[in-house]
C-alpha cells in the first residue's frame, strides 16, 4: 500500500514510494540539497525545489527548466506548479528524463571518480597542514578568556589529524 505520510518508511519502501511518484517536492531542510534530490531524479521523477541556481554542484542536476523545476522560495507557486506538471506528464517526463540522464552520465563517466580522487586528496592535504601547524605560545591570561583556549584548539587539531574518519 501507499504511505499516508505519517509513519516511518524504511529505506526499499522509500524508494518504491519515489519510483512511483510522478512528482517530488524537496524543501530545504539540513541545507539546500539534499539526498532525496538525487534519489528522486534517479528513480525518475520530477523534481520540485526552491530555486537552487545561486548553487554550484556536482553532479549538476539543477538547471531550470531543464532537469528541475524551480519553485518560489515562499512556495506560493507550489499548488499552481504541481497542477500544470500533472495535467502535462509528457513535459514532466522530458524534464525529470533530462535530469536521470544527466545523472547517469556523470556517474557512468570520470566525473564522479575524478569528485572522490579530489576530495581525497584534499582530505590529505589537510591532513598535512594540520601536523605542519605552528601554534602560538600560551597567552599569560586565563584559558578561554580572548578565545578558544589554545590547549582545547591543539587537542581538538590532534583529534581531526589523527582520529576522525574523514571517509565516514
Amino acid at each position: 500500500g501507499r504511505s499516508t505520510g505519517f509513519e516511518r518508511l524504511g529505506k526499499a519502501r522509500y524508494l518504491r514510494e519515489l519510483a512511483e511518484s510522478r512528482i517530488v517536492f524537496s524543501p530545504f531542510g539540513w541545507g539546500e540539497i539534499c539526498f532525496r534530490d538525487y534519489e528522486a531524479v534517479a528513480c525518475g521523477a520530477l523534481l520540485l525545489k526552491p530555486s537552487v541556481e545561486h548553487l554550484v554542484t556536482s553532479p549538476d542536476i539543477f538547471v531550470a527548466g531543464e532537469t528541475y523545476v524551480p519553485v518560489r522560495w515562499d512556495l506560493a507557486d507550489l499548488p499552481e506548479l504541481c497542477s500544470h506538471y500533472l495535467a502535462h506528464p509528457e513535459e514532466a517526463e522530458t524534464i525529470a528524463r533530462a535530469a536521470q540522464e544527466r545523472l547517469l552520465g556523470y556517474l557512468r563517466h570520470r566525473d564522479f571518480a575524478e569528485d572522490v580522487e579530489r576530495a581525497l586528496a584534499d582530505l590529505r592535504d589537510l591532513q598535512e597542514r594540520l601536523a605542519r601547524g605552528r601554534w602560538p605560545d600560551e597567552p599569560p591570561l586565563e584559558p578561554w578568556s580572548t578565545g578558544t583556549s589554545l590547549a582545547y584548539a591543539k587537542e581538538l587539531c590532534e583529534y581531526w589529524r589523527e582520529r576522525f574518519d574523514w571517509r565516514a
